[in-house]
């Protein structure tokens, strides 16, 4: 009897056609039941992502070399990955916290982003005096690196590097500064715009005695070299010399445009100043001269003629 459920069926495809399924695994042949009963099916992720085999960051070997605490703690991250039990305080963000302190293991996906890709790429861009991820110009100016440095070492998406900033942001490796910009149309964005790592990392990995004194010894080279500069910079102004620009002849057209004006005001204050007496005051003159002599001509003495024509000219009481 018929239980009303559908039969099962085996799908037996032609000779030469295949059946891809997960990594692309090709079934082929007349007796493909007895394949499909032996074999075992291929899965994993469309990405390309391989959980035995992890990508790691390719780090410019021509590049300066970084402080040996750095690198130790990339080799002993890189030994964490392989074997989590190496460094047990560092086991933890392997796991996803859960109730009854549970746990289950993260996905691979995680890890390989989080801890192979995006953690080793912060410790080789950090700058130990500063704790930032950024790095020092020409100008002894410091520009600090974004998510976007992250993005295109670690060649991964930016939804992605955002997780895994996130889960080292809980367990507390790092910190991230944002700010708000707003975009053309009025919206507004927000910018990652500094990673500071923690020296908890340090501590899970074992290697506070190393990075304290690492610290010290570059903090005190720091420090020397902005003396040094500053140094430098008061000597460069001390004994600058004067920098000399040529003067353009001006313009001799333009300037007597300008000057004609106050010129002539200037003449005619001149001409009054030095202007000569009236002929009104010369033939006076002449008439007290013709007086003085026709006195002199009676008799009279010279200061006699000239007492005698102040008086005649003098005004009466």
């Amino acid at each position: 009897m018929e239980s009303g459920r559908m039969p099962a069926c085996d799908i037996v495809p032609l000779v030469g056609d295949h059946i891809a399924g997960g990594n692309e695994c090709l079934l082929q042949g007349e007796n493909i039941n007895n394949v499909l009963g032996t074999q075992v099916l291929k899965v994993g992720n469309r990405c390309g992502h391989d959980k035995n085999n992890l990508k790691r960051p390719n780090f410019n070997k021509k590049a300066k070399r970084r402080p040996h605490v750095l690198e130790e703690a990339k080799r002993r991250i890189d030994q964490a990955i392989t074997n989590i039990y190496a460094f047990p305080e560092f086991t933890q963000i392997f796991y996803h916290p859960l109730k009854e302190e549970k746990g289950r293991r993260r996905r691979s996906e995680s890890v390989e982003g989080s801890l192979c890709l995006a953690l080793p790429t912060i410790i080789h861009s950090l700058d130990i005096h500063r704790m930032s991820c950024g790095f020092y110009d020409n100008q002894n100016k410091f520009h600090y690196y974004n998510f976007a440095y992250i993005e295109n070492v670690t060649d991964q998406n930016y939804a992605r590097v955002k997780r895994e900033m996130k889960l080292l942001q809980d367990y507390g490796i790092i910190k991230v500064q944002t700010i708000r910009e707003q975009n053309n149309d009025g919206s507004w964005r927000t910018t990652e715009v500094r990673i500071d790592l923690t020296d908890k990392i340090f501590q899970m990995l074992e290697l506070m005695p190393e990075f304290l004194k690492d610290r010290e010894t570059i903090a005190k080279r720091f420090h020397e070299k902005q003396s040094r500069l500053e140094k430098n910079r008061k000597k460069r102004e001390i004994y600058r010399k004067p920098s000399i620009t040529p003067v353009k002849a001006p313009n001799p057209n333009k300037i007597n445009a300008t000057l004609q004006p106050q010129l002539q005001n200037l003449t005619k204050r001149l001409s009054a100043l030095t202007k000569r007496p009236q002929a009104v005051d010369k033939g006076r003159g002449i008439e007290i001269r013709d007086k003085l002599n026709l006195l002199v001509s009676k008799g009279y003495s010279v200061a006699e003629a000239v007492e005698l024509l102040r008086k005649s000219q003098a005004p009466p009481n």
